[in-house]
């Protein structure tokens, strides 16, 4: 591969690109001119009704914990709205970074976000207003104003008193919410499984284990190289996944093209259905 787009212009190409970036040098060739024959003789076309990073909050975080002005900017222009827009904007900090953050121009001078309109007043305005939720929407507009200095009020309330059931799934399903304070919400079966159908995963490495729509995780994982770089603990086992499981076959490469554009399940489960299909076993 030598870095020219390949078949990106194909729908699941750029995936592809980058599952093939990841088989071993020598055989990349040979897998390329497989893969295109296989995506220009039979597309399969899925248009994905999600947005990738919807599949995926926790990948928002990930790239506000590189501290970097430049990668904020882009959450801040395509991430979640809300409480953390403010943030971005005050040049806190959310990884490792000390003290407060450059804020590039166009975030600094953005009329758009007024504290006053995406903050409590106080602690007992946040706490009524959770309270006093009867619906997914109206717990969602609440959870969206719940900021850094706001998780211990919310945890304590909760223990006092558990809010609805409609605020804590809500709260727990902010990228921004705390592990600590998810960890309190964890109280009903199945929780673990709704909070990575809401894009939330403890790490990338359990995204390709655990994330469903197989497509979007490539997507996550491809881009994390640029968008959070301290955090490449799935490109290894990925890797490895690869080289197993498809390795040189070349028929194995040709189903994986063929099966991803509408793949649903996981990564590794793309990878084993390939190459079951093109070895019979």
């Amino acid at each position: 591969m030598t870095g020219a787009v390949m078949f990106g212009h194909v729908d699941g190409g750029f995936e592809m690109e980058f599952l093939v970036s990841l088989a071993e040098a020598g055989r990349r060739e040979r897998i390329v001119e497989r893969v295109r024959e296989q995506l220009t003789g039979n597309p399969r076309t899925h248009t994905l009704y999600y947005s990738w990073r919807s599949l995926n909050a926790s990948a928002w975080m990930w790239m506000l914990q590189e501290d970097d002005p430049e990668i904020n900017a882009i959450v801040y222009a395509k991430g979640p709205r809300g409480v953390l827009r403010d943030e971005i904007r005050r040049g806190l900090p959310f990884g490792k970074a000390c003290g407060p953050l450059h804020v590039v121009d166009k975030v600094r001078d953005d009329p758009e976000v007024r504290p006053e309109e995406v903050r409590f007043a106080d602690p007992a305005a946040l706490e009524a207003a959770l309270r006093a939720v009867t619906t997914m929407k109206a717990a969602n507009k609440v959870a969206l104003r719940v900021g850094r200095e706001d998780w211990g009020t919310v945890v304590r309330a909760d223990r006092n008193q558990p809010l609805p059931g409609y605020a804590r799934w809500a709260l727990a399903m902010r990228p921004n919410c705390p592990d600590w304070a998810r960890a309190g919400f964890d109280t009903v079966p199945g929780f673990t499984k709704r909070m990575r159908r809401a894009g939330i995963f403890d790490s990338p490495l359990d995204l390709l284990l655990h994330g469903r729509w197989g497509r979007a995780a490539l997507m996550v994982l491809h881009d994390g190289a640029v968008e959070f770089p301290s955090r490449p603990e799935a490109r290894d086992p990925l890797r490895q996944m690869v080289r197993e499981q498809l390795g040189g076959n070349l028929n194995s490469w040709a189903w994986t093209a063929y099966l991803l554009p509408m793949w649903k399940g996981t990564v590794p489960e793309l990878l084993e259905r390939a190459r079951r299909e093109s070895t019979g076993r």
